[in-house]
Protein backbone atom coordinates (compact mmCIF):
# COMPACT_ATOMS: atom_id res chain seq x y z
CA UNK A 1 0.00 0.00 0.00
CA UNK A 2 1.45 3.38 -1.01
CA UNK A 3 0.03 6.71 0.74
CA UNK A 4 -0.25 9.92 -1.65
CA UNK A 5 -0.01 13.03 0.25
CA UNK A 6 -0.65 16.55 -1.18
CA UNK A 7 1.16 18.99 0.63
CA UNK A 8 -0.91 21.53 -0.44
CA UNK A 9 -3.83 20.98 0.92
CA UNK A 10 -5.03 20.84 4.67
CA UNK A 11 -8.29 18.65 4.19
CA UNK A 12 -7.90 14.60 4.76
CA UNK A 13 -9.47 13.96 1.02
CA UNK A 14 -5.59 15.59 -0.04
CA UNK A 15 -4.44 11.74 1.36
CA UNK A 16 -5.08 8.22 -1.03
CA UNK A 17 -4.15 4.97 0.14
CA UNK A 18 -3.02 3.17 -2.85
CA UNK A 19 -3.27 -0.67 -3.20
CA UNK A 20 -0.37 -1.78 -4.43
CA UNK A 21 0.10 -5.68 -5.99
CA UNK A 22 2.94 -6.62 -3.60
CA UNK A 23 4.99 -4.70 -0.82
CA UNK A 24 5.90 -1.53 -2.09
CA UNK A 25 9.96 -1.05 -1.73
CA UNK A 26 10.36 1.97 -4.34
CA UNK A 27 8.83 4.78 -5.59
CA UNK A 28 9.21 7.17 -8.47
CA UNK A 29 7.36 10.36 -9.33
CA UNK A 30 6.20 9.86 -13.44
CA UNK A 31 6.28 12.70 -16.11
CA UNK A 32 3.02 14.13 -16.10
CA UNK A 33 2.23 13.66 -12.31
CA UNK A 34 2.18 10.33 -12.32
CA UNK A 35 3.58 7.79 -9.50
CA UNK A 36 5.55 4.32 -10.14
CA UNK A 37 5.91 1.57 -7.16
CA UNK A 38 8.63 -1.46 -7.29
CA UNK A 39 7.21 -3.84 -5.51
CA UNK A 40 8.17 -7.07 -3.95
CA UNK A 41 5.68 -10.17 -4.39
CA UNK A 42 5.23 -13.99 -3.04
CA UNK A 43 8.01 -15.90 -3.64
CA UNK A 44 10.93 -13.88 -4.34
CA UNK A 45 9.31 -11.79 -7.73
CA UNK A 46 8.12 -8.40 -7.74
CA UNK A 47 6.83 -5.80 -10.47
CA UNK A 48 6.26 -2.57 -10.96
CA UNK A 49 2.56 -0.61 -10.34
CA UNK A 50 1.58 2.72 -12.21
CA UNK A 51 -0.98 5.24 -10.57
CA UNK A 52 -2.27 7.85 -12.56
CA UNK A 53 -1.91 11.01 -11.36
CA UNK A 54 -4.69 12.11 -8.30
CA UNK A 55 -6.12 8.41 -8.15
CA UNK A 56 -8.15 8.50 -5.06
CA UNK A 57 -8.00 6.06 -2.23
CA UNK A 58 -8.35 2.62 -2.92
CA UNK A 59 -7.25 2.94 -6.28
CA UNK A 60 -5.76 -0.38 -7.70
CA UNK A 61 -2.71 0.18 -10.14
CA UNK A 62 -3.89 1.46 -13.87
CA UNK A 63 -0.84 -0.20 -15.33
CA UNK A 64 1.19 -3.37 -13.35
CA UNK A 65 4.28 -5.33 -14.97
CA UNK A 66 6.29 -7.98 -13.93
CA UNK A 67 9.79 -7.61 -13.01
CA UNK A 68 12.70 -10.46 -13.04
CA UNK A 69 12.30 -10.48 -9.25
CA UNK A 70 11.83 -8.35 -5.92
CA UNK A 71 12.20 -4.49 -7.04
CA UNK A 72 14.56 -2.33 -5.11
CA UNK A 73 14.96 0.78 -6.83
CA UNK A 74 12.93 2.67 -9.97
CA UNK A 75 14.70 5.90 -11.46
CA UNK A 76 14.16 8.31 -14.69
CA UNK A 77 16.44 7.29 -17.55
CA UNK A 78 16.27 10.96 -19.37
CA UNK A 79 12.75 11.50 -20.93
CA UNK A 80 11.85 8.07 -22.41
CA UNK A 81 12.31 5.54 -20.36
CA UNK A 82 13.19 4.12 -16.42
CA UNK A 83 14.97 1.57 -15.10
CA UNK A 84 13.68 -1.18 -12.57
CA UNK A 85 16.60 -2.87 -9.88
CA UNK A 86 15.81 -5.96 -8.61
CA UNK A 87 17.18 -7.30 -5.03
CA UNK A 88 18.78 -10.27 -7.54
CA UNK A 89 20.42 -7.97 -9.85
CA UNK A 90 18.44 -7.53 -12.77
CA UNK A 91 18.87 -3.95 -14.44
CA UNK A 92 15.79 -3.75 -16.72
CA UNK A 93 14.56 -0.29 -18.99
CA UNK A 94 11.31 0.38 -19.88
CA UNK A 95 10.17 2.96 -22.01
CA UNK A 96 7.60 5.03 -21.16
CA UNK A 97 4.03 4.53 -22.64
CA UNK A 98 2.92 6.88 -25.75
CA UNK A 99 -0.12 7.81 -26.72
CA UNK A 100 0.29 4.71 -29.70
CA UNK A 101 2.54 2.44 -27.30
CA UNK A 102 2.26 0.39 -23.81
CA UNK A 103 4.96 0.43 -21.56
CA UNK A 104 7.76 -2.18 -23.26
CA UNK A 105 11.37 -3.05 -22.41
CA UNK A 106 14.36 -1.61 -23.64
CA UNK A 107 17.11 -3.72 -22.64
CA UNK A 108 18.04 -6.41 -19.85
CA UNK A 109 21.32 -5.97 -18.00
CA UNK A 110 22.65 -8.02 -14.63
CA UNK A 111 24.51 -6.87 -12.18
CA UNK A 112 26.24 -9.02 -9.58
CA UNK A 113 25.56 -8.90 -6.15
CA UNK A 114 22.01 -7.41 -6.30
CA UNK A 115 20.65 -3.59 -6.65
CA UNK A 116 19.86 -1.77 -3.63
CA UNK A 117 19.27 1.37 -4.85
CA UNK A 118 19.67 3.68 -7.89
CA UNK A 119 20.22 7.23 -8.79
CA UNK A 120 20.97 9.08 -12.11
CA UNK A 121 23.63 11.96 -12.45
CA UNK A 122 23.45 13.51 -15.79
CA UNK A 123 23.89 10.79 -18.60
CA UNK A 124 24.96 8.25 -15.94
CA UNK A 125 23.20 5.41 -13.87
CA UNK A 126 24.79 5.28 -10.10
CA UNK A 127 24.36 1.73 -8.61
CA UNK A 128 24.22 0.70 -5.14
CA UNK A 129 24.58 -3.06 -4.71
CA UNK A 130 24.07 -5.25 -1.78
CA UNK A 131 27.56 -6.74 -1.94
CA UNK A 132 29.14 -3.37 -1.36
CA UNK A 133 30.05 -1.81 -4.66
CA UNK A 134 29.13 1.34 -6.53
CA UNK A 135 28.89 0.90 -10.17
CA UNK A 136 28.36 3.75 -12.68
CA UNK A 137 26.67 3.02 -15.93
CA UNK A 138 26.20 4.95 -19.17
CA UNK A 139 22.18 5.60 -19.17
CA UNK A 140 21.63 5.27 -22.56
CA UNK A 141 22.70 1.52 -23.10
CA UNK A 142 22.75 -0.37 -19.45
CA UNK A 143 23.87 -3.98 -21.33
CA UNK A 144 27.36 -1.98 -21.68
CA UNK A 145 29.82 -2.89 -18.99
CA UNK A 146 30.26 -0.44 -16.26
CA UNK A 147 32.56 2.54 -17.10
CA UNK A 148 33.72 2.39 -13.16
CA UNK A 149 32.93 0.59 -9.83
CA UNK A 150 34.04 1.65 -6.46
CA UNK A 151 34.07 -0.49 -3.68
CA UNK A 152 32.49 0.30 0.09
CA UNK A 153 33.06 -0.80 3.40
CA UNK A 154 29.29 -2.51 3.43
CA UNK A 155 26.09 -3.40 1.60
CA UNK A 156 25.29 0.00 0.27
CA UNK A 157 21.51 0.90 1.81
CA UNK A 158 21.50 4.34 -0.36
CA UNK A 159 23.13 7.08 -2.87
CA UNK A 160 22.54 10.71 -2.39
CA UNK A 161 24.11 13.50 -5.01
CA UNK A 162 25.01 16.63 -3.17
CA UNK A 163 27.64 19.29 -3.93
CA UNK A 164 28.76 17.41 -7.15
CA UNK A 165 29.81 14.24 -5.06
CA UNK A 166 28.05 10.96 -4.47
CA UNK A 167 27.41 9.71 -0.90
CA UNK A 168 26.88 5.78 -0.06
CA UNK A 169 25.16 4.87 2.96
CA UNK A 170 25.90 1.32 4.22
CA UNK A 171 23.86 -0.77 6.31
Amino acid sequence: RVAWLDFHCEESSACASLHTTGDAAALMALPGGGLMAGVFAGGGGGGVDVFSRGAPTGSKPSWSGEARGAVSAVVLLGDDRIAVGTLSGSLEALYLPTAKESWRQAEIAEVQGGISSMLVVEDTLVLGTLSGWVRLYAADDLTKPPQSSLQASDAVASLLMTSGKILAAGT
